[in-house]
């Protein structure tokens, strides 16, 4: 897979992982926690500090789960460089995000290379992209 940058063509690899390393709790929990709240229209409605403190504590019991996997896209020879990660556990997606430059590029697809059967999460954007890629997965947000 590869991701262009300024005319040139750059190449991008997954890294998995079986926890959430510290190098990759900032990105992965700030993004999940923010582009969830600004997605979701039913998430806007709920105060911002307690959906925060909440959602902290939530993020870190899917991570405390056996099985729980965290794939992170990064430049190739660039792990610091992340463009986006998913989370899986046992079929059930809870979470994928692409930073917006990255989008549109199959680098989902790349960080979603399993089976998925639920779906935990959704945004607008997840909803339309879950109806044409993942049809056939349920939305159970207490999986």
């Amino acid at each position: 897979m590869g991701t262009e940058r300024h005319g040139e063509q750059e190449s991008a690899q997954v890294l998995v992982f079986d926890h959430l390393p510290a190098q990759y709790e900032g990105f992965v929990k700030s993004k999940w926690k923010t582009s969830l709240k600004r997605g979701n229209p039913y998430y806007r409605l709920q105060e911002s500090k307690p959906y925060y403190e909440a959602y902290e504590a939530y993020i870190n019991s899917i991570f405390a789960r056996p099985g729980t996997i965290l794939r992170v896209c990064v430049l190739s020879g660039s792990p610091d460089i992340a463009l986006g990660w998913s989370v899986i556990g046992g079929g059930i997606l809870h979470y994928v995000y692409v930073h917006s430059p990255y989008r549109g590029r199959g680098l989902a697809r790349l960080l979603v290379p399993v089976p998925v059967t639920k779906i935990t999460h959704l945004t607008l954007v997840g909803k339309s992209i879950w109806r044409k890629k993942l049809p056939q997965a349920l939305f159970d947000m207490f999986a």
